[in-house]
């Protein structure tokens, strides 16, 4: 094909794309618009797609008219009671899928991520469709649809197979395994202990814990196989099988991966019942093409990503790769099949996950041949079960131990140094980068293949030419052909050094950029604070930014620490926090900060700064013990203390180490602090209040406030804090309020909502508007919020 109609063929491709999701959206805008507002008491009508279970709660995926898919929650001690006049008895156990029913209960809407780095749980849901959640009150058939009503015998016979069949792994498996098989089996992922995924996924094995084109080529291949012994037609077997597999993956969710592998196995069968050759590299565009056609919000996920990314790793460089480095020997082919893997989804990882597993490509090659063994322990303990619950207790034996091995593995993995590589999300310029320098990687491959070909070429006639002519010539003949064996020793080297730097390049273009200036972000933390502030170094010094934390807690987010903070940090590429300053105990103030210490070996604080005031109370005794476990450094602050980080200063402005206060009230000890930057200044006031702030001004005097262009409001709005004596010291551009929207303390209050609009100051609240992100660079200041783009 020429080049002007490829070009063509291409213009068309992204031409229909875009009007294929231009559509997409408009369609999802009109559910959005139709939907009860968030809290408000709604019914909704619809048909079972699935029913799982979640904790205390039974997830039914309802697929309605009008609000699209909806998950409907039903607390399973609940009972619920038919309303047609038959026996009483629970309604979820009789409910069958494609069954039509409604639901009334309590409307949450899922909500966008409120900080960078945060998961977006909006998005995540919209990519399957699911616009809401309905925790139900309560749940009844449709009994003008009787017809309609009774299910689909087919699909209900999925749902009813998937469940006997965890109800035997929970009787057979033990406790710490049970979790493994139903996610590995069935898909089901609510029974893992939470401590094994985190386990799985920073090892980077995480893929075999999901349905994933691993599962199901294995189950398919082998029923092929199989069918294929047992002397059935070509035909007959990829019919069979495309069936077994079709059944299987609708069983157990469907998931991208799972329908990518799918359709690639069901091409590989029809291409062995035409006998055409089966290629790879087209069956995966054929369930691209149908996949982002069908679900396109589904492109922009990373389960999506990283399963084409990794096939395309398997079919388009992995051959390169074996091709140019000439690795004769399986577990070599092995090595750079896994190397290919991973350089293809390199991007993808960093850009969802912010950080990479370095041994991940040597563990894979351990874990992923035994993972078959699992799979068939599994199925085998299932079937055996059924009959005699012993049998299958053996049969799941040999996958016990395995699974014990791929723990230990994991866990060593783990303790090695340098286990992650945190470089953060990456700038688009960079992925571009990366994907440059790999097609250049293997254009000059190819072209050194090509040329190696021709010189092989013409040394060989030259060769053939001399024996020919006179025998006596022989010797010359063989030294013409060592020079060419040794050109060819040459040149398999430089090629496998070309891959190793090529793959070097493509890591180095994904290192962080980190740019000039000082940069200030209050996280949306809910109720609480949290502040990360980035500042450069020396002109000189090109390290990473100096990093100081202010606060970080939070009494709305349970998991702020693993939810909020870690993954900003991590998006960031920040591993090292210079200096933690704690205002004061309160748990909205620490308990992310507690997180961060106990829990996330992959970010270290340096120094942990505490109130001298009240340093003997138990929340600093929990951060200094947690603290001094992680090797931290623990000071303590008072008026007149201050510490530097890069080109920022952090002067601490009250209290004294020995002032009066109240030693019940926490707020009473909270630190303000003023940073500095070049011209820049900033006043961190904690949660103090009002008799803090008045004495504060006397003690300082209002000239060391004066220049200040933000104020972090202290107390998260309170009345009782940020007093009129305190406002018109400092004299503010800028506030920032940290609170949870709509919480029981109803910050920000209305009287210093107002007290801000007299000193002239403009508010910002993380409540309404997400994180903050100022950036201060040459005297000039510059602000966003994350979820209106305010600026």
């Amino acid at each position: 094909m020429r080049w002007y109609l490829r070009m063509l063929l291409l213009l068309c491709v992204f031409t229909i794309g875009y009007v294929r999701m231009d559509h997409e959206f408009a369609s999802w805008n009109q559910i959005m618009e139709r939907l009860p507002e968030e809290g408000s008491v709604a019914s909704v009508s619809g048909q079972v797609l699935d029913i799982r279970e979640k904790g205390m709660y039974q997830v039914i995926t309802l697929k309605t008219s009008m609000e699209g898919k909806v998950l409907v929650y039903v607390k399973t001690r609940e009972k619920w009671k038919k309303t047609n006049g038959r026996r009483d008895e629970e309604l979820l156990e009789t409910l069958s899928i494609r069954e039509e029913i409604t639901a009334t209960g309590k409307v949450r809407i899922p909500k966008r991520a409120r900080n960078p780095g945060q998961f977006d749980l909006k998005n995540y849901y919209r990519a399957q469709g699911i616009s809401m959640m309905l925790f139900a009150d309560s749940l009844e058939k449709e009994n003008s649809l009787q017809a309609k009503s009774s299910g689909s015998p087919y699909f209900n016979g999925l749902y009813r197979i998937r469940r006997s069949c965890g109800r035997i792994l929970e009787q057979i498996c033990e406790e710490e395994d049970k979790g493994i098989f139903q996610a590995a089996i069935l898909g089901e992922k609510e029974g893992m202990k939470e401590e094994i995924k985190n386990l799985y996924q920073k090892s980077g094995v995480a893929h075999l814990l999901a349905i994933s084109g691993l599962h199901l080529s294995m189950i398919g291949a082998s029923c092929y196989g199989l069918l294929r012994k047992a002397g059935f037609r070509y035909g007959t077997s990829g019919l069979i099988s495309g069936a077994v597999i079709v059944s299987y993956g609708l069983m157990t969710g469907g998931s991208g991966s799972a329908i990518r592998a799918l359709i690639m196995l069901l091409v590989s069968f029809l291409a062995s019942y035409l006998g055409r050759t089966y290629d790879l590299l087209s069956a995966l565009s054929l369930a691209a093409i149908l996949l982002s056609w069908s679900q396109p919000f589904l492109v922009g996920e990373a389960g999506f990503q990283l399963s084409f990314g990794a096939v395309l790793g398997i079919g388009l460089l992995g051959d390169e790769l074996i091709r140019a480095a000439e690795m004769k020997k399986a577990w070599q082919k092995n090595l750079l099949v896994s190397l290919a893997i991973q350089l293809m989804t390199g991007p993808v990882i960093f850009w969802h996950y912010f950080q990479y597993p370095v041994y991940g490509i040597l563990l894979n090659l351990l874990v992923i041949p035994l993972m078959g063994y699992v799979i068939l322990s599994g199925l085998m303990g299932i079937g055996l079960g059924f009959f005699v619950p012993l049998l299958g207790v053996a049969a799941v034996g040999s996958g016990h131990y395995i699974l014990w091995w791929y723990q230990k593995l994991c866990q060593i993995v783990l303790s090695l140094p340098g286990c992650q590589a945190v470089f953060g999300r990456p700038k688009w310029q960079q992925v571009a980068a990366y994907y440059l320098i790999l097609a250049g990687t293997i254009g000059i491959l190819r072209l050194s293949g090509k040329n190696r070909d021709k010189i092989e070429e013409k040394l060989n006639k030259s060769g053939d030419d001399i024996f020919d002519k006179n025998k006596i010539e022989r010797k010359s003949g063989d030294k013409n052909r060592n020079i060419g064996g040794k050109r060819r020793k040459w040149g398999k080297g430089a090629k496998r050094i070309l891959i190793g730097a090529g793959a070097a390049g493509c890591l180095f273009s994904l290192y962080p950029i980190h740019h000039k200036g000082c940069d200030i972000t209050f996280l949306d933390v809910g109720q609480g604070d949290g502040i990360v502030i980035q500042c450069e170094r020396s002109s000189w010094d090109f390290r990473r930014p100096s990093v100081v934390l202010v606060d970080g807690g939070s009494t709305s987010e349970k998991e702020v620490g693993k939810k909020r903070l870690e993954p900003y940090l991590k998006s960031e590429g920040i591993t090292k926090i210079d200096a933690a300053i704690v205002s004061h105990g309160d748990e909205d103030h620490i308990s992310g900060l507690l997180y961060l210490l106990k829990e996330c070996r992959e970010i270290q604080i340096e120094t942990i700064i505490l109130p001298k005031l009240g340093q003997e109370d138990e929340a600093y005794c929990r951060l200094t013990e947690a603290g001094k476990e992680r090797g931290s450094r623990i000071l303590y602050m008072k008026a007149g203390d201050w510490i530097e980080a890069g080109r920022c200063r952090f002067t601490c402005l009250y209290p004294k180490g020995d002032d009066a206060v109240d030693p019940s009230d926490r707020n009473q000890q909270s630190l303000i602090v003023r940073m500095d930057y070049e011209d820049f200044h900033l006043l961190l006031t904690g949660d103090a209040n009002r008799e803090g702030e008045v004495r504060m001004i006397k003690r300082q005097g209002k000239g060391a406030l004066l220049k200040i262009q933000v104020l972090k409001a202290s107390h998260h709005g309170s009345r009782f804090s940020n007093s009129r004596e305190l406002l018109e010291a400092v004299k503010p551009a800028l506030t920032v309020i940290s609170y949870e929207e709509g919480n029981s303390y109803g910050h920000p209050h209305k009287e210093a909502l107002e007290r801000f609009i007299e000193a002239g100051s403009k508010v910002l609240k993380t409540g309404e508007q997400g994180a903050v992100l100022m950036h201060v660079e040459e005297g000039r200041l510059e602000y966003k919020t994350y979820l209106h783009n305010e600026s």
